[in-house]
Formats: C-alpha cells, sequence, structure tokens
C-alpha cells in the first residue's frame, strides 16, 4: 500500500505539471503573502542517538508526515519582486513521525512535529513558465518520543524551551502563480529541502536529518 502523505504530495506534484498546460501565470510585482497546504515524501535518512557513557543508536528510518494530525503541515512566505523574480522569506512547518516498521525496542518513539520548522532566505526568477527558486536558512526543532525507556528532554533550548536551532537547511523548488483576480493569485509549488539537524538531549544528543520532497497548494496576496 503508498504511504498517504506519498499519494497527497504525488497529488499535488502532478497538479504543478499539469497546471503550465494553458493556464495564465501571474507576473508578481511589489510585495506578496502566500499561504498554502501539502504534504511531503521524506526519504530515509541517519538518526542517530549519542548518549553520554552508553552506545551510540544508528538508525535510517523512513519518516510519516500525516499533514493533518495534530499540528497541521502548511507553508508561508513573504516576498518581495518585480516581473523577473522576488526575494523570499519562506517558513514551512514540516514534521516527522518515525515509521511503525522502523520503530525498534531501543526507540520505540520519536517524533518531530511541533515541527520540524524550516527557515530560508532565498531567490526566485521567472523562466520558461515557472518560477524557480532556491533558498538558505535554519531549522527550529522540537524532538520527542523514548529512548532505551527513557523519554526524550531537550537540553539548552531556545529561551530555555523545548525548542532547539538544530542546523542549517537549503531547498530548491519550482512553482506556477495562477491570478485569480487583481490581487489574488493561486500558489502551486513542488519543492526538494535538505535538513541537518542536530538537539541536545538529556544524556546525550540526537541528529536527525532529513531530505524530503514537497507539493503545496494555496493561496497568495499581492499587496
Amino acid at each position: 500500500m503508498i504511504p498517504r502523505e506519498r499519494t497527497q504530495a504525488g497529488a499535488l506534484l502532478l497538479l504543478l505539471l499539469l497546471l503550465p498546460v494553458g493556464a495564465p501565470s501571474a507576473a508578481l510585482a511589489g510585495w506578496a503573502v502566500e499561504l498554502r497546504g501539502g504534504s511531503a515524501a521524506n526519504f530515509r535518512t541517519r538518526l542517530e542517538f549519542d548518549l553520554d557513557g552508553a552506545s551510540s543508536i544508528r538508525m535510517h528510518p523512513r519518516y510519516d508526515t500525516r499533514p493533518w494530525d495534530g499540528s497541521p503541515y502548511y507553508a508561508a512566505r513573504l516576498s518581495r519582486g518585480a516581473a523577473r523574480g522576488a526575494w523570499e522569506l519562506e517558513y514551512i512547518h514540516h514534521k516527522l513521525y518515525l515509521r511503525d516498521r522502523d520503530r525498534t525496542a531501543e526507540v520505540p518513539a520519536f517524533e518531530a512535529t511541533h515541527g520540524y520548522n524550516l527557515v530560508t532566505l532565498g531567490r526566485s526568477v521567472r523562466l520558461g513558465g515557472l518560477v524557480w527558486r532556491a533558498g538558505i536558512g535554519g531549522c527550529l526543532v522540537h524532538v520527542e518520543g523514548t529512548v532505551r525507556g527513557a523519554p526524550i528532554r531537550v537540553r539548552g533550548g531556545v529561551f530555555g524551551g523545548s525548542y532547539s536551532l538544530a542546523g542549517p537547511v537549503g531547498q530548491i523548488g519550482a512553482g506556477k502563480p495562477i491570478r485569480l483576480g487583481d490581487h489574488l493569485f493561486l500558489s502551486t509549488e513542488a519543492k526538494l529541502t535538505g535538513t541537518y539537524a542536530r538537539v541536545k538531549i538529556d544524556g546525550g544528543r540526537v541528529t536527525v536529518p532529513n531530505v524530503a520532497l514537497h507539493g503545496l497548494l494555496g493561496l497568495g496576496y499581492v499587496f
């Protein structure tokens, strides 16, 4: 059976491929905001626990996204541009759930669902009827779970909380804005993100990188 989030991401990617056929794109100039939903298909990556005074745990699991479970998957973007391209500040509330088949006796539960937050500053250009973009930034991560019978507790979080500035992120993507009126437009996009995240926890550290293919669909407004 195909995982639900792969089906959702695949449907959005197919929509992106079909929209250029006869669909008028919007040449966005000035300030614009976008709010979109969607899903992501996560590639298999390393999950590593370095525990003080004990042997490390190394796994290579896949993650579910479950975009509508708990806090939803979503993305927001603020941009300032001209007809040929824009500077963009983007936030993606990504989520990672350790898949049931990858759980072990040592790690029976692990997730980053409040979430695995990606913040990037990037540049977009219009080429061939699409908007192509790239960006770099950092990730703010909240992890939960159980390791060797003990609950995961974050150390040294931002402002003493449970969120950690965990590492760098990069993204590349392509989308097609479709004008719906003088100010409103439909925002479609496919993107690939790559993140390296390392979080201090009680008794050690957890390294949880991620590579994911995202499909996003939503609305934007040009001021």
